[in-house]
């Protein structure tokens, strides 16, 4: 992807014990607050900006975690939409999360 990462619009950042994922283009009108997430968020989320998705990204997770995959699928999807609520909607993820 040629975008300059100044542009990328959202970011994951590690800070005083945790990390963040922020909207870096929200107007200061519409403010939402940075998402707070554990490990395992935050390794989703590099997942998915890596192209990672679906099947293959929870088989990763739960190999890693060493969980049951059926388990981290039905999580990763909840952790997603929990994004979603939070008016986080991203349609391609790929490359667009500054890590």
């Amino acid at each position: 992807m040629s975008e300059k990462t100044s542009e990328k619009r959202y970011c994951l950042r590690y800070a005083a014990g945790a990390y963040w994922f922020l909207d870096t283009q929200q107007s200061g009108r519409d403010y939402r607050p940075p998402v707070k997430l554990n490990g395992m968020g935050a390794d989703i989320i590099k997942r998915l900006n890596e192209g990672m998705s679906g099947a293959r990204l929870a088989q990763a997770v739960a190999e890693e975690y060493q969980a049951d995959s059926t388990l981290v699928e039905r999580d990763v999807r909840a952790f997603l939409q929990s994004l979603e609520t939070q008016g986080i909607v991203m349609t391609e993820w790929k490359g667009t999360v500054r890590v």
